[in-house]
């Protein structure tokens, strides 16, 4: 989601009347949008749904929950592994393969995702995951 004072086109839902800003009396968005700063106003007529975002900022979301998802996942594999490596000649030597394998799986796509973060906010090279459309 946009933070506070974040430049963002927004376009209110259909059928909605929605001012340009909390104080701006009388001074409605257009049907087909319009880029404000974002504040608590458009945080609250979003919540109420009056407004829509651009698809873009749903896609941020998404991937910001699932980086999280995948460092949390990171860290236990990560954990598991040390605990494996830590029993030395008494573990597994394909279960160490497979963790380590796993972990650095995750490690990849965590990469993947910040970058695309960082493409999204104009911080660095779009990088193609080849599933999108």
């Amino acid at each position: 989601m946009p933070k506070i004072g974040d430049r963002v086109h927004v376009t209110p839902a259909p059928g909605e009347a929605v001012q340009r800003g909390r104080d701006l009396f009388g001074q409605f968005l257009p049907p087909n949008g319009a880029e404000v700063v974002w504040d608590a106003y458009h945080q609250q007529r979003l919540q109420d749904g009056s407004l829509v975002l651009p698809p873009e900022h749903y896609h941020r979301a998404r991937l910001e929950v699932a980086l999280r998802q995948r460092e949390q996942a990171a860290q236990a594999r990560k954990a598991q592994l040390e605990a494996l490596k830590s029993q030395g000649a008494k573990a597994d030597p394909k279960e160490v393969e497979a963790c380590g394998k796993e972990l650095a799986a995750l490690e990849a796509e965590r990469k993947q995702m910040v970058a695309q973060l960082e493409a999204l906010e104009g911080r660095g090279p779009k990088k193609s995951t080849g599933g999108e459309g």
